[in-house]
Formats: C-alpha cells, sequence, structure tokens
C-alpha cells in the first residue's frame, strides 16, 4: 500500500507553489508515495490537521509557508514527521522542525554582481509589498554590500497594509529623485513589474536610466514585451525535492521496523533500532531528541543528515534591463544584440569584433568599459543559459548538447560548466529537469 503524504500550502497554491509541489512530486514517485496537495482554507489549524489526518492517514506532511507570516508549529503535528518548505528567515526557529529555504544573502549578491557590472552611478532596492521577513533579509544584504563597496544605496521602505494607489504613488515619487544612471535591486518580481510601470509612466528609460534586477523569473510577470528584466531565477522545484527527501529520512526514523536490529548511537548511547518499534513516538512526543541519531549498517540508512537545507539562486536570466554602460553607446547594443542572436551558432570574439571599426584590441577595451565585463563572458553567458534550457526541457544527450550551443568540444563545455555550477551537465538535469527558461 502507498504511503500517503500531504503537501500543504499555507498561503494558497500558487506558481512557484506548483514548482516546488512538482519537485516534491518527482522524489515521491521514486519512492512510491502518494503525495495529496491541500490548501487549508483560514490556514493550517489544530482542527485541519485533525481532520485531514483521520481521513488520510499520512505517513508525513510538507508544508510551504510560501515566505508568509504565520509558521504552524509542529505540535500541531504530534508525532507525524513535518517538513517545513520556504519558511522565512526571521521565524524559522518557530517551525522547530526540518526546513528548506532560499538562501536570501545569496540572493542579493547575485543581484549586487549583476547591477555593479555597469557601473552605475548609485544602486537602489524596492522591497516586497506588505514587507515580508525575505523581502528585509535581502534589501539589508544588498544595502551591506554596497556600504561595503562605498557605493550609495537608496531603499524604498514598504509599509504593511498600505493601498495600492499609495504605494504607486510614492514609488513614483522616489523614482524620480534617484541619481541616474542607478541600478535597481526588485525584491521579487511581482515588485520589478510594478517598477517597470512606474518607470514607463514617469518615461524613464530602461537600461539607459534605470537597470532593474529582480526575482524568481516567473514568465508572465517579468518578461513583459515592453520592457523585459533581468531576473534571479530561484530552484524552486529543488527545494521541493529537497523536501520530499529530508521528510523521507524522517520518516524512517518514526516508521523505523523492529526487524531491522542495527546498532545506534543516540546521544552516544548504544540502543537496538528494534527498541523504537514500529511506531516508537506517541501522539505529541517531542520528536527533536531523534535528531542525532546516527544508524549503522542497516540495509536502507547510512548515517542520517540532519541539517536544514539553504538553497541558492539557481541562475541570472540576463536581459537588456542589466546592459551595462553600453546602453549609452549604440555600437556595444548592437553588439550585445548580435551575441543574443548569434552566439549559439559559433560566434566568436574576433568575427563580431570584425563588423565594427577599429582594432580588436579596441572592440574588446570599449566592450569591457560599457559592460562591466569582456564580450567572451557575454557570448558564454547566452551559450550557458542555452545548455541550462536542452538540459532542462528536452532529452538531448549530454555529450550531444553542445553542438547546439557553439562549443566545439564536449570538454570544453564540462570543464566550463563544472566551474559555472559546481556540478556536472548530468547532475544539473536530474535536479532541474522539466525547467523551461523563458526566451530572450
Amino acid at each position: 500500500m502507498k504511503a500517503t503524504v500531504l503537501f500543504l500550502f499555507t498561503a494558497g497554491q500558487t506558481e512557484v507553489g506548483n514548482e516546488k509541489l512538482a519537485g516534491a512530486r518527482r522524489h515521491a514517485d521514486a519512492l512510491g508515495w502518494n503525495l495529496v496537495p491541500l490548501v487549508p482554507e483560514g490556514g493550517i489549524s489544530a482542527a485541519f490537521v485533525r481532520s485531514a489526518v483521520s481521513r488520510l492517514h499520512p505517513a508525513g506532511c510538507i508544508v510551504d509557508c510560501s515566505g508568509g507570516y504565520e509558521v504552524p508549529p509542529q505540535r500541531l503535528f504530534g508525532a507525524l514527521p513535518v517538513v517545513y518548505l520556504d519558511v522565512p528567515a526571521g521565524i524559522r526557529g518557530a517551525a522547530a522542525g526540518r526546513t528548506v529555504s532560499v538562501d536570501d544573502a545569496e540572493v542579493a549578491r547575485a543581484a549586487f554582481r549583476e547591477l555593479t557590472a555597469g557601473m552605475p552611478a548609485t544602486v537602489a532596492v524596492v522591497e516586497a509589498e506588505g514587507l515580508p521577513p525575505w523581502s528585509r533579509i535581502r534589501s539589508d544584504c544588498f544595502l551591506g554590500l554596497a556600504s561595503k563597496k562605498g557605493l550609495p544605496c537608496r531603499i524604498f521602505h514598504a509599509r504593511r497594509k498600505e493601498a495600492e494607489s499609495e504605494r504607486a504613488a510614492r514609488l513614483s515619487t522616489w523614482l524620480t529623485a534617484l541619481p541616474r544612471p542607478c541600478g535597481v535591486f526588485a525584491a521579487n518580481d511581482i515588485t520589478g513589474s510594478e517598477v517597470t510601470a512606474a518607470c514607463r509612466a514617469l518615461h524613464l528609460h530602461v537600461p539607459r536610466e534605470i537597470a532593474l534586477v529582480g526575482v524568481d523569473n516567473i514568465e508572465a510577470r517579468s518578461n513583459a514585451p515592453e520592457a523585459p528584466f533581468t531576473s534571479i531565477r530561484l530552484d524552486f522545484e529543488r527545494m521541493g525535492y529537497l523536501a520530499a527527501k529530508a521528510l523521507g529520512e524522517e520518516m524512517d526514523i518514526v516508521h523505523k521496523s523492529p526487524s531491522d536490529n542495527c546498532p545506534q548511537i543516540a546521544n552516544g548511547t548504544n540502543v537496538n533500532c528494534g527498541a523504537l518499534g514500529e511506531r516508537a513516538l506517541p501522539l505529541g512526543a517531542d520528536r527533536r531528541a531523534t535528531r542525532n541519531l546516527k544508524f549503522g549498517t542497516c540495509g536502507h540508512l547510512s548515517q542520517l543528515q540532519i541539517e536544514n537545507n539553504v538553497v541558492g539562486p539557481l541562475m541570472v536570466v540576463r536581459r537588456k534591463s542589466t546592459s551595462g554602460r553600453g546602453r549609452h553607446e549604440p555600437r556595444i547594443a548592437e553588439a550585445v544584440a548580435m551575441i543574443r542572436r548569434e552566439a549559439c551558432e559559433g560566434l566568436t570574439v574576433a568575427t563580431l569584433a570584425a563588423r565594427f571599426p577599429g582594432s580588436r584590441r579596441l572592440f574588446d577595451i570599449r566592450f569591457r568599459e560599457a559592460m562591466g565585463h569582456s564580450a567572451l563572458d557575454e557570448i558564454l553567458h547566452v551559450r550557458l543559459e542555452r545548455v541550462c534550457e536542452l538540459l532542462a526541457g528536452t532529452d538531448t544527450p549530454v555529450t550531444a548538447v553542445g553542438d547546439f550551443c557553439g562549443f566545439d568540444r564536449y570538454q570544453t563545455l564540462d570543464k566550463l560548466f563544472r566551474q559555472r555550477f559546481k556540478m556536472s551537465m548530468r547532475q544539473w538535469r536530474l535536479r532541474n529537469s522539466r525547467k523551461f527558461f523563458s526566451q530572450k
């Protein structure tokens, strides 16, 4: 009989939540679980949990907190194994259980690197509406990075329970007063769309006056044809997968079979696996005491990894909103457009430079001054984006992917990919299959 596992959405089932669900389902399918998504009305209460447990008899539960303020405490679930997904950093302690969360500090670092490559006069942050905890963390980290580099940074502070019209009016006034050119970090893509709309209304040019980076890379929000903006893609599907994997480890503790009979060490004391029983912990027991267990030679468990997972950004999906100072130089902007069109067709820096007046060296200097990085870096970035698209969305053999992306040798791509993503292409595909990156 399949084990039933609940996937609870605390803030409604969103596009992002569906990506997490897909990742969890991938692991659940591999283990033969029946993964049941539930969207409680009015939040997760003790009554809801009791009703769901009595009806579905789940073996475990994943709670997607979606950056909300309310995290249902573990005591509501009794001895039921629980993993919390996307718990806001400021209130992670309230969960008292295993968590999988976004590395918001690393998100801010990625945004800062992208925006400062264009050498703006100043940088700025726009906090998300309602000021969720992750928005404040990203804002504070970005401000710290700017301060360390000696770069002026302004912050558009969000206000809780602020009317949409009032926020829009404040944002317009704030954007008008920014020194330009300015690199703006929007806390997420919804906020980035607000900035885009305000810039359009104020006739502020993106990217000539305002360079913009958002977070989430959600197609419907970040890829508006009027002003598509660069966005940091978070690995939501990976987060769901890790949550399901962590839950499986928790379930192995609680449902340890007496027949396994392998030595364990709990707080330095040898005990018998059978002592845990079929359901070792009574309803309401404090399961945190079991978190230091290290299993010996039992067949299906090695050393248990109990650390909470923090997942960094997957990649920066670069669009024309972060074109560096090249937005002031028509020839460099034209070169960037050529790279976007032809990078995967074998375009080289030499052939690109030959299309413009002057020497190859002069072209290299002007491109680096305008963009903050070399033309080769831009070519490789576009090629790697295409590599990721093929790995995630097709079954093209790993050894053949480079043929479609402008790489002459598999070894060259393999080395570059490992340097950039800290893993092989096969490993990346296993983690990110069925993901699609937006068209440039």
